[in-house]
């Protein structure tokens, strides 16, 4: 328990230390022929769905940031990666998932063919503390 609660700690030191959003943290952007490879590397994949005009949408970038570095130090990983909804190469992805107003998550199992939506605030800790609670990881820990 303190063990996660210290590495969240640290995962976010090491973050805010850094200006550019563009090192080491860096979410993977999805399209319709990554999506099944990159997926199933890991048993859960949160997916953004976002465009790039959306204020909301960038604002929550740090959040989902901070959350993909904690995510991906974890044994099993978990990831988060961006669908942009304006690209063309991504339109057999938007098929597969309903549309929301954006910007919207889903929690997806590949292995388990299973989507959660997800509506709770863009803020780092909401999303880990989703993530782990729907993918059998102890959440009594980040409290």
């Amino acid at each position: 328990m303190k063990v996660e609660l210290l590495i969240i700690i640290l995962s976010l030191l090491y973050i805010s230390t850094y200006q550019n959003e563009n090192i080491t943290l860096n979410i993977t952007e999805l399209t319709d022929e990554s999506f099944s490879n990159y997926t199933k590397q890991y048993e859960f994949t949160l997916l953004f769905f976002h465009s790039k005009n959306c204020i909301p949408c960038r604002k929550a970038m740090s959040s989902l940031r901070r959350a993909n570095y904690y995510l991906q130090s974890l044994n099993p990983p978990r990831a988060i990666a961006l669908i942009d909804i304006e690209s063309n190469s991504t339109k057999d992805i938007q098929s597969r998932f309903p549309n929301q107003p954006l910007p919207y998550l889903y929690l997806y199992s590949s292995k388990m063919d299973k989507v959660l939506p997800y509506s709770g605030l863009l803020t780092t800790r909401s999303i880990i503390t989703y993530v782990l609670k729907n993918t059998g990881k102890n959440v009594n820990s980040l409290t």
